[in-house]
């Protein structure tokens, strides 16, 4: 069954989004089992999108915050089991970090791209001749393959 694209089929997940949104750390909905708990979750990741899709013609300017994003985004929705119940949590995604240090005070004594590996592309692909003809099959007594496998180095059988 495929989910709805219009706004007001998701009314309840915009209440649930906005009353998580209010409170400080967020809110939690109780369901009778993971199934129902998925599919409101779902329900919601859709009406998410819908409102991604809405912000992103209301403010058509790509430097707007809103251009493409959802103010909803700062939630994340977990299912857990407590105590034998199912509960869908929405839960507002804050990092406060306890230090914000420059890397550039930090490693000004390493090269910028010590940390990059070199690229390594993967082997030219296997090049298949066309078939000879009988005759000259005959003539062929000993023959050398090479076996290339994306990501191996080449083998001689």
């Amino acid at each position: 069954m495929s989910l709805s694209t219009s706004r007001l089929a998701y009314t309840a997940c915009y209440e649930a989004y906005d009353r998580a949104m209010s409170s400080e750390r967020g809110i939690r909905l109780h369901f009778p089992n993971f199934s129902a708990a998925n599919y409101y979750r779902m329900r919601c990741h859709m009406a998410r999108k819908i409102d991604r899709r809405e912000n992103k013609a209301i403010h058509p300017d790509p430097s707007h915050p809103l251009h493409g994003t959802s103010q909803y985004d700062a939630l994340q929705l977990t299912i857990e089991k407590v105590d034998g119940e199912f509960y869908l949590y929405f839960r507002k995604q804050v990092y406060l970090p306890a230090a914000i240090e420059d890397l550039d005070e930090l490693e000004s004594d390493r090269p910028l791209v010590s940390h990059v590996k070199a690229l390594q592309l993967p082997p030219p692909p296997l090049r298949i001749s066309p078939p000879k003809a009988h005759d000259e099959l005959e003539d062929v007594v000993e023959a050398e393959v090479t076996v290339i496998s994306p990501g191996l180095p080449r083998r001689q059988l």
